[in-house]
């Protein structure tokens, strides 16, 4: 399916921004990093141009999933899992970056999202997925305020469907 999304002609500067997500996100998946990257461009370049909250957010997800699937094409991987990363196996800090956009590219989305609880609090739980997956030791002593914002709303069964 991904190799059948990347075989349509997309002009990067005239399609939908859903549209260059998936496109983007297909090309990541089949190693067509340079598609990738310039569909996650062009919604960057969107990004800036945005008007209202729910635009704003929609794009830094898309964004933020974008350098999330990247980081994990290029060896972005989980310190703890697996019995965690040997010492010759540490990703290159340009691999490390990535991890970072995509969490930098969440928390835009919690922020612009300041009046839709559920699209808010969809942002904050990405965010604290990738921080887990990849961030910083700063970023995951950070994790327990972040989880405490999404335990406030543990009655809300409408959120819980995200």
């Amino acid at each position: 399916m991904h190799r059948a999304i990347c075989g349509f002609q997309i002009d990067f500067s005239k399609e939908e921004s859903w549209l260059l997500g998936i496109a983007g996100a297909a090309a990541i998946k089949i190693g067509r990093t340079a598609e990738g990257q310039k569909a996650r461009q062009e919604l960057e370049r969107r990004l800036l141009k945005a008007d209202g909250d729910q635009a704003k957010a929609g794009l830094a997800i898309m964004i933020a999933y974008l350098y999330f699937r990247s980081w994990k094409l290029k060896g972005g991987e989980v310190a703890w899992r697996n019995g965690g990363l040997h010492s010759n196996n540490r990703p290159t800090q340009e691999v490390q970056n990535l991890i970072a956009k995509a969490i930098e590219f969440t928390e835009q989305a919690y922020e612009a999202q300041l009046a839709d609880l559920d699209s808010r609090l969809y942002a904050l739980n990405l965010r604290l997925f990738y921080i887990t997956e990849g961030g910083t030791d700063a970023e995951f002593n950070q994790a327990e305020d972040l989880l405490g914002k999404l335990l406030e709303q543990r009655h809300n069964s409408g959120f819980w469907q995200y």
